[in-house]
């Protein structure tokens, strides 16, 4: 039976269920059961997303580094999101289409997403369109907030991200892979230098040397990292502020 519908099928007339499948096979249980969903992190997707000629959303895999691994996303919407997340928190698993929550009423919701933290607390998000929402996805994005604050899970429910925060987000984390991390000298010079030049033009001239563009990688793997901030939400230019950490 189709995860979806059977998960529907235990939960009319009865009580919240979440329905996941791993390894061993697929798994079905009440939302109360605090104690067997305390490890849950699924093994494959609850929910297979069709395929279909003509269709406007890009379905891929993106390359996660919090969980060094890839992670697929049906949508360039959330592609941009789990970049924004593995940019932002210590993401440490992520499990996409993760489990169908079957409710009390008979409705049913699969989140877009699972995550574990580096803490061992649990993200659920979903990535909708509000241009799109409907009152029916209204009520199971509400269902969902109150499953989660039941489990003592965080919840977040989000919108497409504005393209200059998702150009920006492309930007730095072309240069997250270890290759492009400074030695312990250069980074200490480059935070020293922020302080000095607080302005992305002016900090980039002050490491410059007869290699053009020598740090540059290393400025934006530092950006990636947090330790250089810069607003992702404005166009970035030579007169962006950096300010190191």
């Amino acid at each position: 039976m189709n995860l979806v519908r059977r998960a529907a099928k235990g939960a009319a007339g009865d009580v919240d269920r979440i329905s996941w499948r791993d390894a061993k096979g697929v798994h079905t249980t009440r939302v109360s059961n605090e104690h067997r969903l305390n490890e849950l992190m699924p093994e494959g997707r609850a929910r297979i997303a069709p395929k279909y000629k003509g269709q406007l959303n890009y379905q891929g895999h993106y390359w996660f580094e919090g969980v060094r691994g890839m992670v697929w996303h049906e949508s360039m919407a959330e592609y941009s999101w789990l970049m924004m997340f593995d940019h932002m928190r210590a993401v440490r698993a992520v499990s996409a289409q993760p489990f169908v929550l079957g409710f009390a009423d008979g409705t049913t919701h699969v989140p877009d997403y699972l995550m574990r933290t580096a803490d061992g607390s649990r993200i659920v998000l979903d990535v909708h369109l509000q241009s799109m929402t409907s009152e029916r996805d209204r009520q199971a994005f509400a269902s969902t907030q109150r499953v989660c604050n039941e489990l003592g899970w965080e919840y977040v429910l989000v919108d497409q991200l504005p393209d200059v925060t998702a150009w920006n987000l492309e930007m730095v984390s072309r240069y997250r892979h270890p290759m492009f991390k400074p030695s312990s000298d250069v980074r200490a010079r480059i935070l020293r230098s922020a302080c000095n030049a607080p302005r992305y033009g002016a900090l980039r001239r002050a490491l410059e040397t007869d290699k053009p563009g020598e740090h540059v990688p290393a400025l934006m793997h530092l950006m990636w990292h947090r330790e250089l901030l810069i607003d992702l939400d404005a166009v970035f230019t030579d007169n962006s502020a950096v300010t190191a950490v």
